[in-house]
């Protein structure tokens, strides 16, 4: 990379990570990046993770100043490295988007909200779902897609006070297969021949109900990152379909216009019944959790101590800590406390685990008592794995 280039990527790069103070925003890059410098170091050094802004900084500074060559192998760290050596323009917008995650960036911001308890979404995770209420559809979806971030927000049920900062990646209308709408009659329900004439007068009426209506169901599915969780501080309900479709229609003009994919043909009368309205938090904050008298020394121990029992857990399947890393998406941990227990949740929950998930986002808001759980449970992968191991040795011995 031609070196004026190289400082002014160095320097962009300090601006979006705040002076290194939030290596998260580089996702697998830096996790690859860090990776390859322990690789030069010693072919069976563990990974040195960063453990403060300087060590980003000097990490990024010798990235961009020496001529790195990516590893020659079959790696996902190696395809990562190539591919910012190939791509660095690419990189950088995927990384201004991880930068627009960050808590600072809610200043004036109002967030349509997404209610719905079905799933939970912890920082830095991707997912998919499917919108199909018309206040969703017609009303949060027209929203993002005009405001210059597309952000907008995850909440279990309008009674919480807090939510997930979500943006949208990308979305797609779709069409589900017909479904029932009306109710069918049972057996029970059906008049028997013993009915008085008043009633049989009414086989006529009856007969529609037995033959259900079919409708098909349109949708649209999206994908989002996850964020940050935000504070609601006030939010107000938007009324009225039309309102909806005004915007919808916007945004479709606007996505023809962009020489786009056109969606399919959309009937309200299609969509759900639901006339429920659209919440708009006009009024939203960081949320800051609870760190219980943890002094920073106790966070800083705490922190290796859990990143030293990952690798260990993983070392046990001979699975590489950094690839894992670059692999999944993890990225560098955080080094903010509180970003960095829901990082290291996500080693330890699994995706359908709805109710655990919200139980650390919503019902606990202490940092220290997350990071316990955390230790609780990497502590106990690997008393269950060493117990394994010896219970083999001991049936290879005697056996």
């Amino acid at each position: 990379m031609n070196p004026r280039l190289a400082r002014a990527f160095y320097r962009s790069y300090l601006r979006l990570s705040q002076k290194g103070h939030h290596p998260q925003i580089f996702g697998r890059y830096g996790a690859a990046v860090f990776a390859q410098q322990s690789d030069q170091l010693n072919e069976h050094a563990s990974l040195a993770l960063p453990s403060s802004p300087a060590q980003v900084r000097n990490r990024l500074k010798q990235w961009f100043r020496s001529d790195e060559k990516p590893l020659d192998n079959d790696t996902a760290t190696c395809a990562v490295l190539q591919e910012m050596a190939q791509n660095p323009l690419d990189v950088f917008r995927r990384i201004h988007e991880n930068q627009n995650m960050l808590p600072n960036t809610l200043s004036g911001a109002q967030l349509p909200i997404f209610d719905y308890d079905g799933m939970a979404a912890l920082p830095g995770e991707r997912f998919q779902t499917l919108f199909l209420e018309p206040r969703y559809v017609h009303g949060l979806l027209p929203l993002v897609l005009a405001s210059s971030n597309q952000h907008f927000l995850l909440r279990p049920h309008r009674q919480a006070s807090t939510g997930t900062l979500l943006k949208l990646v990308s979305h797609q209308h779709v069409h589900l297969p017909a479904c029932t709408i009306g109710k069918t009659m049972t057996n029970q329900e059906q008049p028997s021949s013993n009915d008085t004439a008043e009633s049989k007068t009414n086989d006529d009426q009856s007969s529609q109900l037995q033959e259900p209506e079919k409708r098909r169901i349109a949708g649209v599915a999206v994908t989002c990152a996850a964020g940050s969780l935000v504070r609601i501080e006030e939010e107000e309900q938007i009324d009225g379909l039309s309102e909806y479709m005004q915007l919808y229609a916007g945004a479709l003009l606007h996505r023809n216009k962009t020489g786009e994919e056109q969606p399919l043909e959309d009937d309200p009368e299609c969509w759900s019944t639901s006339k429920a309205p659209l919440a708009l938090a006009t009024h939203c904050s960081h949320h800051y959790d609870d760190r219980d008298w943890m002094t920073s020394d106790h966070e800083a121990e705490t922190r290796q101590y859990i990143l030293h029992l990952l690798q260990c857990v993983l070392a046990y399947h001979d699975t590489d800590f950094a690839e894992t890393l670059v692999q999944t998406g993890f990225g560098l941990p955080p080094l903010d406390a509180q970003a960095f227990s829901f990082w290291a949740l996500r080693f330890v929950l699994r995706q359908d685990d709805v109710e655990g998930r919200l139980h650390w986002q919503q019902d606990c808001h202490s940092i220290r008592q997350r990071l316990e759980f955390v230790l609780q449970e990497a502590e106990a992968i690997l008393d269950a794995q060493q117990e394994e191991e010896e219970e083999e040795m001991v049936g290879a011995r005697f056996g």
